[in-house]
């Protein structure tokens, strides 16, 4: 629990410390402009899904660092951005 809900980066901030994770390395995918917020505020990355509660026009309202269809290109964004693509898969 957390005392302030999304768009406040709250919820990501607790996610972070419990995990010892750096905002810098950990990516937020949401499909509305507040999970967006959210990362953002955070110091995250953010992706933003068009297949789910918000179009794309919110999202990009939103200025995410990704936007995508479809949740397989999740990898492609995961091996470009960590340099971690395994081609043989």
């Amino acid at each position: 629990d957390v005392k302030n809900k999304k768009p406040a980066p709250d919820m990501a901030l607790s996610i972070l410390e419990k995990t010892n994770s750096s905002p810098q390395e950990t990516l937020v995918v949401g499909d509305t402009a507040y999970d967006m917020a959210m990362g953002q505020e955070a110091g995250c990355i953010t992706c933003g899904v068009t297949y789910g509660n918000h179009t794309e026009e919110q999202l990009k309202s939103r200025n995410p660092d990704f936007i995508i269809g479809k949740f397989a290109e999740i990898t492609g964004i995961i091996g470009k951005y960590w340099n971690c693509y395994d081609n043989s898969i």
